[in-house]
């Protein structure tokens, strides 16, 4: 449950209250009898209602969980509004009250007020209508919609949480569901403004971007057609004042969405509910606080579209709540098709694939207050989506209220388009989704869907079932995940598919499967280790949390102090005894390292030789240390309390106990802050020269939970150091490699071969780890300056890593 507070005073706290359930940000601007706005957090889990019973027993559980608060309040005089779709109230309070609400056993965090800052795209230039619709409407297929398949969205409401839409413009007058067939109006469940910015009764826009978007969706021009589905017709929530959008006012319209009331908020109506809802807002990064309230109008069958984000090109640049799994977000292309340089990329949560399709949003006419604009952002492709869905659902009538069903059509239906520079494959991808929107596919394909069946199985690992892994059926449009036993289950159209299957963390690899779906059909899928090319694995372990008892002298920003070991330790083939701690949650072996731009491993780049219990750009200050304990055969480094430099007030626990074999655990606890989850660390190991490595986990959210761990494992035996020496002649620009049929030297593909070094020209040098006992065969390679490889002549060179130590070759390019 959330509870925003700001200004009355409650009696002093009990005795057990609870100070560390406390943001520490909170707690600072409640010093000195200040007053504040911010949320507090309950332990009471959503109920899991489905369909026309969400608004039934979410409010239903609101009444009886938040009984005992009320009371409370009532008792303390505090001005208090509840909420029920997230089991909310809105207080005013000050740290006294705040600290009794915290003394509460069923309050779980009280955490800072938060605001999103208004969409702002950017302006656009002109483009020519194509026919009887401006060219994005066209791009997607809408008008073919229109006149071929008889279908303008007649019968469905859409609606938008955006800064409001000029109700009287004249491309939406007409379809507002608040305007009777004979001209009057009514305002009652058509209409909500929780920000109380419009002067009247009815709707306004204080900005201009609501009307815009609201175009997109249903507008209806004089010349060019501006809307997708002009024949639906329009609701809408004011959730943005003007330069921001508050949580109350998002909390407060996201929840009139799915129970329209009155114009005096009362009398709740989910029967008129709309059934498409489009937001072209959203704030930076990965934020749970709107996840329960799309999650409702998913159950209720209200379809959620989302933007993107405008903060592209960069790669894990999408934005709140678009980045959620239950999101539909769109990306936008320009109208060359091509990706807009400011389009968020993914991924999303828990590495789906984001956005989810790309539509035009690059110089896109609509209707604005007292006229028409071209613009450009995600908020103007989002719009493409949800008025394509209102056509879905108006000429196919069995699909409204299925958001899995329409998501699988908007899917298998979009036009591949190929971008593997932020992840993914031709077919889905982080940059294009799963391709290019098609409304006139997607509703052709809904009227001649095949019949359809059930997939379901399990998935499992070494050591049981995997929770939470990502099931997605290619060409269906169908995902889901598995369940804590490692169930999953989903339906799509009888046919042939690829199954794939990744997990969360980064300890087992992703599986792929082709199979053909028809009845009732059961795919069990076993995920095997990952490993990196020296056979290093990993595994999350509970309770691994170690605590150092020396303190070690190190403060401040990007700081480091050597610390010995008690024992040679094992990383990668070489016998180490010293390590350098870093203030930003490394170890390294090969001397002080500062760096704080945290990347997976491996890579080249330094650092390297190193242990990344929790990289990330972390400060010590006077509440926190780096402890160790050392014994025969562990060695122990605890970083105790660290800050996050962006954030002062988060903070992080972790530790990192080393054995003499190369094996290492780590340990995290004390997490306080959104970026205490690993959000934005690298966990992982990595060896000297930095092309071998295993990474658990690199800017993932939830990958660090209290008490959790991961440990890892060298393979049995350890790993053998591996050196090629070579002489060969080269000239200018080329390069020598080693290549072979184990992954440390490429798997024979001489793009990822071990690459020498020439500084003992004319012999060349390079070493790696390989798995010890084992039969290897290689060659060597020279790479040319326009980047062909010219291999040595004759058969394979082979050899046998000896069970423990060193391997040296010496050899000559081309004699053996």
């Amino acid at each position: 449950m959330l509870v925003v507070l700001g200004g009355v005073t409650g009696g002093p706290p009990p005795a057990h209250a609870d100070p560390g359930k406390v943001d520490p940000r909170v707690r600072a601007q409640l010093a000195g009898g200040a007053t504040a706005t911010f949320w507090v957090t309950l332990d009471a889990p959503p109920d899991p209602a489905r369909g026309t019973d969400v608004f039934r027993a979410r409010t239903a559980q609101a009444e009886q969980s938040q009984a005992g608060l009320r009371r409370y309040l009532r008792k303390q005089r505090a001005d208090f509004t509840p909420f029920w779709i997230v089991d909310t109230i809105r207080v005013t309070g000050n740290a006294e009250l705040a600290a009794a609400i915290a003394a509460r056993p069923d309050v779980s965090a009280v955490l800072p007020d938060r605001s999103v800052p208004a969409p702002r795209p950017a302006p656009g230039t002109a483009v020519a209508a194509t026919g009887d619709a401006e060219w994005n409407i066209d791009r997607i297929g809408a008008p073919r919609v229109w006149s071929d398949l008889a279908d303008d969205g007649a019968g469905i409401v859409v609606a938008n949480i955006d800064t409001g839409v000029q109700a009287d413009h004249p491309a939406l007058a007409a379809s507002y569901r608040g305007r009777a067939a004979d001209g009057s109006v009514t305002h009652d469940y058509n209409w909500f403004d929780p920000t109380g910015l419009c002067p009247g009764a009815g709707p306004c826009d204080t900005d201009g971007h609501g009307t815009h978007t609201m175009g997109t969706m249903v507008g209806r021009a004089d010349g060019a057609g501006i809307g997708v589905a002009p024949g639906a017709r329009w609701i809408a929530a004011k959730g943005c004042e003007s330069s921001s959008c508050s949580a109350a006012a998002l909390l407060a319209a996201g929840q009139w969405i799915l129970a329209p009331t009155d114009s005096a908020g009362r009398n709740p109506r989910p029967d008129l509910a709309p059934d498409v809802v489009n937001n072209s807002w959203g704030g930076a990064g990965f934020d749970p606080w709107y996840q329960q309230i799309v999650a409702a109008w998913v159950a209720a069958g209200i379809f959620p579209a989302f933007s993107a984000g405008n903060t592209g090109p960069a790669c894990a640049t999408g934005g709140t709540p678009g980045v959620y799994a239950a999101s539909y977000a769109s990306g936008a292309l320009d109208r060359n098709d091509t990706a807009a340089a400011f389009s968020s990329r993914g991924g999303g949560e828990n590495g789906e694939t984001k956005p989810d399709v790309a539509a035009p949003g690059v110089d896109v006419r609509s209707s604005v207050p007292g006229g028409y604009a071209v613009l450009s952002g995600t908020s103007m492709a989002s719009p493409h989506t949800a008025g394509t869905v209102a056509l879905l659902w108006s000429k196919v009538p069995a699909l409204r209220h299925d958001v899995a069903a329409t998501r699988q059509i908007l899917d298998a239906t979009a036009v591949d388009t190929a971008d593997s520079s932020c992840g993914g494959d031709p077919e889905d991808n982080n940059v294009y989704g799963e391709g290019r929107l098609d409304a006139y596919a997607a509703v052709s394909r809904a009227l001649h869907p095949p019949p359809r069946a059930t997939l379901s199985g399990s998935v499992t690992g070494p050591d049981g079932p995997v929770a939470g892994a990502s099931v997605v059926l290619r060409g269906a449009g169908a995902a889901t995940r598995t369940d804590a036993d490692g169930r999953y289950r989903l339906t799509a159209p009888q046919g042939a598919y690829v199954l794939r299957v990744v997990p969360v963390e980064g300890c087992l690899g992703a599986a792929e499967r082709r199979l053909e779906l028809s009845g009732e059909t059961r795919a069990d899928v076993a995920l095997a280790p990952r490993t990196d090319a020296a056979g290093h694995t990993c595994a999350p372990v509970a309770a691994a949390y170690r605590a150092g008892a020396e303190r070690v002298e190190v403060s401040g920003d990007d700081a480091t102090a050597e610390l010995t070991l008690p024992f040679a330790f094992d990383h990668y083939g070489v016998r180490a005894t010293r390590v350098w701690v870093s203030s930003n949650g490394l170890l390294s072996f090969g001397g002080p390292e500062t760096g704080f731009a945290n990347r997976p491993a491996p890579d080249p780049a330094a650092p390297n030789a190193a242990l990344y219990a929790l990289w990330d750009d972390l400060f010590i200050d006077d509440q926190a240390g780096v402890y160790t304990s050392a014994a025969p055969d562990s060695f122990v480094v605890e970083w105790r309390n660290l800050a996050f430099f962006a954030d002062r007030g988060q903070r992080v626990s972790f530790s990192a106990e080393l054995r003499p074999d190369g094996s290492v655990t780590y340990g995290y606890r004390g997490l306080t802050g959104d970026l205490a989850d690993g959000r934005s660390a690298t966990i992982g190991i990595e060896s000297a020269d930095g092309r071998d490595g295993l990474t658990f986990a690199s800017d993932t959210a939830g990958a660090v939970r209290e008490g959790a761990g991961v440990a890892f494992r060298p393979p049995a035996g350890g790993v053998v150091r591996a050196t090629f020496h070579v002489t060969a002649q080269t000239t200018w620009g080329q390069q020598v490699l080693v290549v072979g049929d184990v992954p440390a030297l490429g798997g024979w593909d001489p793009a990822r071969g071990l690459a020498l070094d020439a500084s003992g020209y004319p012999v060349w040098s390079g070493g790696t780890g390989l798995p010890p006992g084992t039969a290897v065969a290689y060659k060597y390679v020279l790479r040319n300056s326009d980047g062909s490889v010219t291999w040595e002549g004759g058969a394979n060179r082979t050899t046998v890593t000896p069970p423990t130590g060193i391997f040296e070759a010496h050899d000559v390019f081309g004699e053996h």
